[in-house]
C-alpha cells in the first residue's frame, strides 16, 4: 500500500514478538520479561504504556487485554488476528482478493473479459 504522506504519521513499525524488540523497540525493561515472561500482565502493562502505538489482534488476546484492564490504553484493538496484521501490513487479503470487481454496467465479472 502507498498513501502519500502517511510516513508524515508513521515513521516505522514492528511487531514485537522478540523480547529484544519489546526492550529496545518499546522500552520494557529485559528485567521485567525476564521475571514475568513475555507474554503475562507486567509485560503487556508496560507495552500499553510505551510511547508507541500498540495494535492488538486476535480474539484471544483482545479478550486478555480486556480482562486486564488494558484495552482502553491499546492504540488499535481488533479480533481479526492475523488478518488485521497482514492489513496493517499493506498485504492483500485472501477474502478481499477473491472479490472481482464490479464491471461498468454494475455486474461482476472479469474487467478485462469481453463484453457480451
Amino acid at each position: 500500500m502507498n498513501i502519500a504522506g502517511s510516513s508524515d504519521y508513521f515513521l516505522r513499525g514492528w511487531i514485537t514478538y522478540a523480547n529484544e524488540a519489546k526492550h529496545q523497540e518499546l522500552g520494557v525493561p529485559s528485567e521485567l520479561i525476564a521475571a514475568h515472561g513475555a507474554v503475562s500482565e507486567p509485560v503487556a502493562r508496560a507495552m500499553a504504556d510505551s510511547k508507541g502505538v500498540t495494535i492488538v489482534g486476535g480474539g484471544d488476546s483482545v479478550a486478555a487485554v480486556t480482562q486486564m484492564g488494558l484495552a482502553d490504553k491499546i492504540d488499535h484493538v481488533s479480533t481479526g488476528g492475523g488478518a488485521s496484521l497482514e492489513f496493517l501490513a499493506g498485504e492483500t487479503l485472501p477474502g478481499v482478493a477473491c472479490l472481482q470487481p464490479l464491471t461498468h454496467d454494475g455486474g461482476r465479472g472479469r474487467q478485462d473479459s469481453p463484453a457480451n
